[in-house]
């Protein structure tokens, strides 16, 4: 035997090429050489399995007559395959032949020599740091502590031809409560996104916190994960699975809040972008500085593990090898890979049937999957009830949730082999939602009138799983709300409808409706709305409340003035009136009041007019300033215990209330009729004095032509009226002194007019005195007749004096006075 061996140490590689060969047919001396006698292999028999919790012992009896050099001592050893001469891959790269010493330990009592590996040593595999320094260095931890964390370890050289494979980590739950680790492959075409939702990858592993470390080693503890390979098609999850590539990535990810895994690094870092993370679920990822302590395990059922052990004797240094053992890996007792419930999908919602899907399970071992058991989880991935056991082997199933509650499950299907091996897999976290959307309107109201568009549209909507909002407008077609947010609408003049809806992920509908109306200004068929307002003495405060509303609802921006009428003090304050229509004045003077108020787009009926009277002392009763309309003044009347004015335009106050008139000028009657004494008459005659032949109109009608002195004011036949004169005078000529009676001005002279059956001077301005009529500013004097009544009952104040008297002669007299207002 002749052995080769390349440079030692941990970063090299012994090779050793060994060439059996025997002279069977020849004679050979006597060769003083080490006695090399295989005792025992511990455990027998290795399986897939049975070295993650420890080493497998290979012992020997080693004997020569002059002594053993314990330092030429060495076992070689490799695990071979079907396809290539391997042991393992280190960071990627494949490390080829027999390795000899340094990779194992050795413990020599008396002869007896035992050689331990662990089972990276014996396994084939694929590393992306030496295992020996991995498991040697201080780890650090990174915090899986949300659904959309996950991390990324990136592995060449990954086989799709080898049907079973193992994924060893480091990872430990943080809580009791922690939710299953999932786990994920991705192929090469993988790139970002959500994995749960993404074809490039599948859930192929969910870690239960129940399950207890597979291995340890050093400062590693491991949790071994088993997944198969369809070698047909390349496949890792069987139908609808996905594609396994040379470059793979296993995703290891977070669960909901506190319920958190930490997964164990070294900061050492083996290849950039090696090792990555997300926080976003996929959306984007970065580079972790260091290296997840991962490595995968693959098999295709040839695997063996060979080895030999050769030394030197101490004296000459003659040497011998052993002979070559192997022992092939056994596979079998390996339970089927789960299944992937890709349906539910997570974060679904139902409100009726569930469609169970899965893929279907695989056994490394070829064992034939006979059925499928399905059942329901609650969210803490405890056991909730049977669903439907020995599905057969389909890979689907329609379930009718009836009878359970509202609430987060997981869907788990279990598949067994005809060797009564099973593996489950688990859902994603989905919903049974039955309840409907809660919807409220805000905007459109039913009860204010809409003067101007657009409408706001405001409302509020709640549901677990919200997925979309629309609305309809007087019944018509469908409106979206993207993202269920506010809005507004525009629509003409009228009574309107809006129906809200909205839907969730589970199918639930819900609305709500609204009526309103729009009546805005301008628009065809459309008069300005009318503005209506109100006062109230607002107390302890002297204030002045004014509330302004159209169409029985408050207005906001309403300019109000408030006006001191008397005692006369003029504007005193303004504002504009707020969301509730109302605005506060505050006013510590007893007075009337006018308030003025105009809104663009209304009309309203200047002023509002009141009576106020400031709030009694603090504690101190109100006494109110009246009871009844009695105790105010003839032209005011009692209204909330103040003396209120009468208004009264065109009338005579009476009785604490305006008498009104049928007109107080022309503009009071309707076309074609004039005011004739506070009443409207027909115009029969003419409209001005140029219809008129004598060239007086009056009241619609032409004055007769002026009469013969002392005979244009009396009936025909008759004579001048006695005692219409003072004594021992003679009558005025016609123009200077009105004739006694009259029924109309026609009867009386140019510049007269018909007043209480008298004609009276109505135009000029006389001077002082001058029969009675009073010049402005001027005083007029009137003597005493003789005997009887003055010969002028009327005397005219000129409308633009502004202050006038009579005087009069000593004696008695008896006083009428009259106004005639015009508008």
């Amino acid at each position: 035997m002749v052995g080769f061996r390349s440079g030692g140490g941990d970063a090299s590689l012994s090779i050793a090429v060994l060439i059996l060969f025997s002279l069977a047919l020849m004679p050979q001396p006597a060769m003083a050489v080490p006695f090399i006698d295989f005792v025992n292999q511990s455990p027998a028999d290795i399986s897939a399995t049975n070295l993650f919790r420890t080493t497998v012992n290979m012992t020997y009896n080693i004997t020569d007559a002059t002594g053993i050099n314990a330092s030429s001592v060495i076992m070689y050893h490799k695990t071979n395959s079907s396809d290539m001469d391997g042991f393992m891959y280190v960071n990627g790269t494949l490390e080829l032949g027999w390795t000899a010493e340094g990779v194992f330990s050795i413990t020599n009592v008396s002869e007896i020599w035992t050689f331990r590996c662990g089972d990276h040593f014996i396994y084939p595999g694929t590393f992306n740091y030496d295992q020996f320094e991995m498991q040697a260095l201080t780890k650090s931890a990174y915090d899986l502590d949300e659904g959309d964390e996950y991390v990324k370890i990136q592995f060449l050289n990954v086989s799709n031809a080898k049907a079973f494979s193992f994924l060893m980590f480091y990872a430990q739950n943080q809580t009791g409560s922690s939710q299953s680790l999932r786990m994920y492959y991705c192929n090469s075409s993988y790139v970002s996104g959500n994995p749960a939702t993404n074809n490039n990858c599948l859930n192929i592993y969910n870690l239960l916190n129940s399950e207890d470390f597979n291995a340890t080693g050093g400062n590693s503890s491991y949790h071994v994960i088993p997944f198969a390979i369809n070698t047909t098609s390349g496949m890792v999850g069987g139908a609808g699975g996905v594609k396994v590539t040379n470059t793979s990535y296993f995703l290891l990810r977070g669960r909901l809040g506190v319920n958190s895994w930490n997964v164990y690094y070294i900061t050492n870092v083996s290849r950039t972008d090696a090792i990555q993370f997300t926080t976003n679920n996929g959306g984007a990822w970065s580079n972790l500085s260091g290296t997840v302590d991962a490595h995968l395990h693959q098999y295709d059922g040839s695997e063996a593990f060979w080895y030999y052990v050769c030394a030197n004797n101490s004296g000459t240094g003659e040497g011998n090898c052993s002979e070559e053992r192997y022992d092939l890996i056994n596979l079998s007792g390996i339970p089927p890979s789960p299944p992937s419930v890709y349906s539910p999908a997570e974060d679904s919602a139902f409100n009726a049937s569930v469609s169970i899907n899965y893929t279907a399970a695989l056994s490394p071992n070829g064992y034939d999957i006979i059925f499928y058991n399905i059942s329901l989880y609650n969210s803490d991935e405890t056991f909730n009830s049977t669903i439907y056991t020995n599905n057969s082997l389909n890979l689907s199933y329609l379930w009718n949730p009836a009878g359970i509650a509202d609430g987060e499950y997981i869907i788990a299907v279990e598949a067994c082999d005809n060797q009564s091996q099973c593996s489950t897999g688990f859902s994603g976290l989905f919903s049974i939602d039955t309840g409907a959307p809660s919807v409220s309107i805000q905007s459109p109201a039913s009860t204010p009138i809409y003067h101007s568009v657009p409408i706001a549209i405001n409302y509020t909507v709640s549901d677990a799983h919200p997925d979309s909002c629309w609305y309809e407008l007087d019944g018509g077609a469908s409106v979206p709300l993207p993202g269920c947010l506010n809005s507004s609408l525009g629509t003409g003049n009228g009574g309107h409808s809006l129906e809200l809806f909205m839907n969730d992920t589970a199918g639930n509908v819900n609305s709500s409706s609204v009526s309103f109306t729009v009546q805005v200004p301008g628009q065809p068929g459309q008069s300005e709305p009318r503005l209506s307002a109100e006062w109230e003495r607002a107390c302890p405060g002297n204030g002045i409340l004014i509330s302004a509303s159209g169409g029985g609802e408050p207005l906001e921006g309403v300019e109000v003035r408030l006006v001191l009428r008397e005692p006369n003090a003029g504007e005193i304050a303004r504002g504009i009136t707020g969301s509730d229509g109302s605005i506060l004045f505050n006013a510590p003077i007893n007075g009337t009041y006018n308030a003025y108020l105009e809104l663009s787009g209304y009309t309203y009926d200047n002023p509002l007019a009141f009576a106020y009277t400031t709030c009694a002392p603090e504690g101190a009763p109100e006494i109110p300033e009246c009871k009844e309309n009695a105790d105010c003044t003839m032209s005011e009347y009692c209204g909330a215990g103040i003396c209120v004015p009468v208004e009264c335009a065109c009338g005579v106050i009476s009785s604490h209330a305006c008498d009104a008139y049928e007109c107080c000028s022309d503009s009071g009657c309707p076309t074609g009729f004039a005011c004739d004494g506070n009443e409207c008459v027909e115009r029969s005659e003419c409209a001005s004095d140029a219809d008129c032949a004598g060239g007086s109109c009056s009241g619609g009608r032409c004055a007769a032509e002026t009469p013969e002195p002392g005979t244009g004011t009396q009936p025909s036949g008759s004579e001048p009226a006695t005692g219409s004169q003072p004594s021992g005078t003679s009558p005025e000529v016609p123009g200077t002194q009105p004739p006694g009676t009259c029924a109309s001005d026609g009867d009386c002279a140019p510049g007269f007019g018909c007043g209480g059956g008298s004609c009276i001077i109505i135009g000029g301005t006389p001077a002082a005195g001058a029969d009675g009529a009073v010049s402005p500013g001027g005083v007029g004097t009137v003597q005493q007749p003789a005997s009887g009544e003055l010969p002028l009952p009327w005397w005219v104040i000129p409308e633009a004096m502004a202050f006038g008297a009579v005087t009069f002669a000593a004696g008695a007299y008896s006083m009428h006075w009259w106004m005639n207002r015009k508008r």
